[in-house]
Order: structure tokens, then sequence, then C-alpha cells
């Protein structure tokens, strides 16, 4: 997926791109399918649904997930970006936001006012 399409992407999800924008684009796509579906799933459902973000068609086989499957393990195996997590330990092939994860589409939210300010 080509970065252009990925900050569209993300941008429509009301993501902070800027801090997405330094990280592997393959990275970024992953953390926007568990966005997309729901926080968390199997690396398979994951994988899947950025093949078909990347306009995938048909059969999608083992072959084709592998290099989103070798990007997950490479996260995994260096500590982690912080916004993804296997979700029963290292072997886990259930993926997981974590909670940095899911602040990256969290949207700001203005200030409270304080009582005295509102008067």
């Amino acid at each position: 997926m080509g970065a252009k399409l990925i900050n569209l992407k993300a941008r429509r999800s009301g993501a902070r791109i800027e801090r997405l924008r330094a990280t592997d684009p393959v990275v970024v796509e992953i953390v926007l399918a568990l966005w997309e579906l729901g926080g968390q799933a199997h690396r398979q459902t994951v994988a899947d649904h950025v093949l078909r973000g990347r306009g995938e068609m048909g059969v999608i086989r083992h072959e084709d997930r592998a290099p989103i499957y070798q990007a997950m393990n490479s996260v995994f195996s260096s500590g982690g970006s912080g916004w993804i997590a296997p979700a029963f330990g290292e072997t886990s092939y259930r993926w997981v936001l974590t909670d940095s994860g899911q602040q990256l589409f969290q949207t700001a939210r203005p200030p409270k006012r304080s009582r005295a300010a509102a008067g």
C-alpha cells in the first residue's frame, strides 16, 4: 500500500498520523487493520484485512500473508512498537492493539473549563 493511501486511511480513522509516519508501512497497515477489526483479531484475519485493503481479490494464500507475519515477528522480536502485542504471550497468533495503540485513534478532547472560569 502506498504511503499516500496509508496516510489517507489514517486521516479518515482519526489516527494521529504524525506518530505513525516513522514506522514501517506494513506495521502501520497492521495497526489500522486491528483498529478497524475492533482492536484484536487472529493474525490471519489481520493479514487478510491488510491484503483486501491493498485490493487483493480472490483466495489469499499463506505465501501472500507471509510478509505481514514477518513484519509482526520483527516488531515482536525487537521489543515491539508499543502499539501492538500478541494477546496471550509471544507465541500467540492473536494480535491486539495496546492502550498506546488505541490512543492513536482517540481524538483530542478540549480541556475542561473550571467552574471559576465558567463564572
